[in-house]
């Protein structure tokens, strides 16, 4: 009987603790849990002795092993000036020419994993048949960024530190500001910016991608969801991604140090610590050291500073800590933890900081309370101003973020910046430009047409009919007869018509339907209302052409030209947001009528609703309103997603008459329907609305992959009127400079 082999797998960080520790621990986990046999290759390039003691002294499993590559001479390639990142980058290169001849002494492995600076091993092993794996050492922000990198190369034609918009947007993911983006990326005609190109351009050829993450850690980021879902990643020829984090040294005993940091912290409230950490890859003067250790100082901010000895001086000569109870405590940049776990802040210069283990200070950058203060200090003058406190009376960029991550579900995204002012490529450019003479007339005249055909369709249909009075919507609605054959028919033609017209040529629907149940009638299953997320005017559109239902608008619709008699053929329920809450009552009496005539009689028209109440981006579901849950009735919950790559056809903080011009211009526009089960509430359900609302959401959630966000209409205007300019962050909130 043959004895199983079991499956051999190489494992090849770059140098740096901050990539051979978590490539150990994962090369230890796939030799300990998985049953593989692991080599695992190490550069001895310029190795640190940390490296060396730390490889000497690791419990190893028996099935892991390290084979350490030969030295390579670098001393022609690599001078003492160069940037950090352009040595690694060809360290690395020379040190990996040796792979081959490795693998002709060992057994041919099944993959080769990598991280992502020994790009270089996918030619090698592309001529032995080797699939080739990249782990990803730094955060999950920083991949979307590498992904989208080429991209955004092509199309901004300046430097990404002089955008207009003051940030950089990465496809699903939340703005980066071009202060955050590292060095290397700042000046593009730099070597180092050329490594980052080549680097970059190599995550696409691997089979997969691990990430050093883990799911409670993203359970409050839209990275990882963005990377996975936004569809400008679908899209690209990107290998799947792989959560295995956190991936730590767990076998290190905690220093008293470090413990006593640890308990300080218990103590400590949230959000009230700052951390500061510059990595390991390089060192600062003296002077650089006090003067960034002087501006912690004066921020008047608990906080905990974390540096390597002054390149030019022994730190124990420059620095003492000094503890202060009585520290004025300001709220800082953090993330959140609210999963009581250790957590690890990323830092692209190489290395992972085990922050906390605190239970009840749950944020991420945080540690002791100290300032760090030279021992000769120079006494600041009177009128001298702590470098990090703001003037209260100007915007500032915590401000900025703050109500961006406050109101993301209403943040776009797409290359034409928030309001459609952004600044855009000359390519970009070229392309609107020739749409607007060619493109844009022929979609304006064709879809006028389209709306006046409809509308002496509808006039026709109504002619002989004498509605009564504010009730016309509801005798329309039941017109009835060939009359009500005609206007729904023609109307689901011509609502398709006029998509194709717009650029949607063909729209992808998923139906997740269940069989239908023997033990149910019609009646149990029909649905009383259709509920969808809401993203644009286009969602109207899609729905008449899929089902010609009755809407809730404004009363001002209804007086239109042309578009006021087509709204009260659909049997729309006005209502004036203005108006007194008995006339809200009242409308809300017209809907539940409504909704229960559509469950319980199949001729008659079914209502459709959006209960979020307003529109988002597209990524996010905001909570949802109860009238469409009130009637007790069973709904069909709807998602749409319109996928995009230069104009996102999410309808928010843009006008009107901009977003049709764009959206005009595009010559392909996109959009995604899934219909899930028709969803019939419980008992419990049909007694609390607010837990059928809120179960239906989470469904939704889950199967459109969105985002669930705990904001409303308030949020919304906060963020329109900063946009609009009604308070002080105007000037920098995602607009074109005037």
């Amino acid at each position: 009987m043959a004895v199983a082999t079991k499956p051999h797998v190489a494992v090849l960080p770059s140098p740096g603790m901050g990539h051979l520790i978590p490539l150990l621990e994962f090369a230890k986990r796939l030799a300990t849990h998985h049953a593989v046999h692991v080599s695992f290759l190490v550069v001895t390039t310029e190795s640190s002795p940390a490296q060396r003691r730390y490889l000497d002294s690791a419990a190893l499993p028996s099935d892991l092993h390290v084979i350490k590559l030969p030295p390579a001479d670098v001393s022609s390639v690599i001078t003492p000036d160069m940037p950090i990142l352009t040595k690694l980058s060809l360290l690395c290169r020379e040190s990996v020419k040796p792979l081959g001849s490795i693998f002709e002494k060992i057994s041919l492995p099944k993959a080769l994993i990598i991280d992502n600076f020994m790009g270089d091993a996918f030619d090698i092993c592309k001529n032995f048949n080797v699939p080739v794996y990249t782990f990803y050492t730094s955060a999950t922000k920083s991949l979307a960024l590498a992904l989208y990198l080429r991209k955004l190369d092509k199309e901004v034609d300046c430097e990404f530190v002089d955008v207009a918009e003051g940030s950089i947007r990465v496809p699903g993911c939340k703005s980066i500001y071009v202060d955050d983006l590292q060095d290397s990326l700042k000046n593009r005609k730099a070597e180092a910016y050329k490594w980052n190109m080549l680097h970059a351009s190599r995550l696409t050829m691997a089979t997969g991608i691990f990430v050093n993450t883990w799911d409670d850690f993203e359970s409050k980021s839209s990275w990882f969801h963005g990377l996975n879902n936004d569809p400008y990643f679908r899209n690209l020829p990107a290998p799947p991604l792989y959560r295995v984090g956190p991936l730590i040294k767990h076998d290190e005993a905690v220093a008293e140090s470090d413990a006593f940091i640890l308990s300080w912290l218990d103590n400590q409230e949230c959000d009230s610590v700052l951390f500061v950490a510059l990595g390991s890859g390089g060192t600062m003067t003296s002077e650089q050291l006090s003067e960034l250790a002087l501006g912690l100082e004066m921020s008047k901010q608990k906080f905990v500073f974390v540096v390597r000895k002054p390149s030019d001086i022994d730190e124990a000569h420059v620095y003492e800590t000094v503890s202060k109870s009585n520290t004025n405590v300001r709220s800082s940049l953090v993330w959140n933890n609210t999963q009581l776990q250790p957590l690890y802040l990323w830092l692209f210069e190489f290395d992972k900081y085990d922050v906390s283990n605190s239970r009840q200070c749950d944020i991420m950058t945080m540690s002791m309370e100290s300032e760090l203060k030279p021992i000769n200090p120079t006494s600041p003058k009177s009128d001298d101003q702590p470098l990090l406190k703001p003037d209260p009376s100007s915007p500032t960029r915590p401000d900025i973020r703050d109500l961006e991550t406050k109101c993301a579900a209403y943040v776009r995204h797409d290359v034409y910046g928030t309001m459609g002012r952004g600044q855009i490529p000359w390519s970009e450019k070229v392309l609107i430009g020739f749409a607007l003479i060619t493109l844009l007339p022929l979609r304006v005249v064709l879809s006028l047409s389209i709306l006046v055909v409809y509308y002496l369709i509808c006039r026709v249909c109504t002619m002989f009919s004498k509605p009564s009075g504010d009730d016309e919507q509801e005798d329309y609605a039941h017109m009835g007869g060939w009359r009500q054959t005609v206007v729904v028919k023609s109307g689901m033609f011509l609502s398709r018509a006029l998509l194709f017209v717009i650029g949607f040529y063909w729209i992808p629907e998923t139906s997740t339907q269940e069989a239908e149940r023997s033990d149910q009638s019609d009646e149990a299953i029909r649905p009383g209302a259709i509920v969808s997320n809401h993203i644009s005017y286009l969602d109207i559109l899609y729905h008449m052409s899929a089902s010609f239902p009755s809407f809730v608008a404004k009363r001002s619709v209804g007086k239109l030209p042309l578009v006021g008699l087509i709204s009260k053929c659909l049997g729309c329920v006005y209502v004036q947001r203005e108006s007194k809450s008995s006339d809200f009552k009242g409308v809300s009496g017209v809907v539940n009528e409504r909704v229960r005539e559509a469950h319980q009689n199949k001729s008659a028209p079914v209502m459709m609703l959006f209960p979020e109440g307003t529109t988002t981006n597209g990524e996010y579901l905001l909570p949802f309103k109860t009238g469409a849950f009130l009637p007790k009735a069973p709904v069909l919950p709807v998602i749409l997603r319109y996928p995009y790559q230069r104009f996102s056809p999410a309808w928010d903080t843009i006008s009107g008459v901009r977003h049709v011009i764009l959206l005009f211009c595009q010559f392909v526009n996109h959009l995604e329907v899934t219909r899930l089960p028709v969803y019939c509430p419980s008992q419990e359900e049909k007694d609390d609305p607010k837990l059928y609302a809120d179960n239906v959401r989470k469904l939704m959630a889950d199967k459109g992959n969105l985002i669930m966000a705990d904001i409303g209409l308030a949020e919304k205007r906060e963020y329109h009127a900063a946009l609009n300019g009604n308070n002080s962050l105007r000037t920098v909130l995602h607009q074109k400079a005037e």
